[in-house]
């Protein structure tokens, strides 16, 4: 943590009957390698190396995360009600997951995917080579 994440870490608004909550959102991102919690534009933001990975909305159930232009056309075509993409970031390789219809164990995956992407091959390794002990 810097001092840039300082004031970051109240939760955002916090609705019941969500399947994962902002907090679980930021569990799961700090616990992988080198990841920081960076504002942006005035939102948590989670970045390895600078290079960000998920941003979490205002809304407080929306999360922008990295994905491949494959994933996002399967998720998006498949799970509509969880993955969509807004029209503004059609040429972006970003989608937003709604955090109030996804299971923690399907999000901790998306967002493991998402951080691979910006991730540095040898975090990466690092990473798969300490989770196959």
């Amino acid at each position: 943590m810097n001092s840039e994440t300082v004031g970051l870490l109240q939760p955002f608004k916090e609705v019941k009957g969500l399947a994962i909550t902002i907090n679980d959102v930021r569990q799961i991102a700090l616990s992988l390698p080198k990841t920081d919690e960076v504002e942006h534009w005035d939102k948590p933001s989670f970045r390895v190396n600078g290079k960000i990975y998920a941003v979490v909305q205002k809304d407080g159930v929306s999360v922008t995360v990295k994905t491949t232009r494959e994933e996002r056309e399967a998720l998006t075509t498949f799970e509509p009600e969880i993955y969509s993409v807004p029209t503004n970031f059609q040429r972006l390789h970003y989608m937003i997951v709604n955090t109030e219809r996804i299971r923690k164990d399907d999000f901790r995956s998306v967002l493991v995917r998402a951080w691979r992407l910006v991730a540095s091959k040898h975090i990466v390794k690092t990473y798969d080579e300490q989770r196959s002990k």
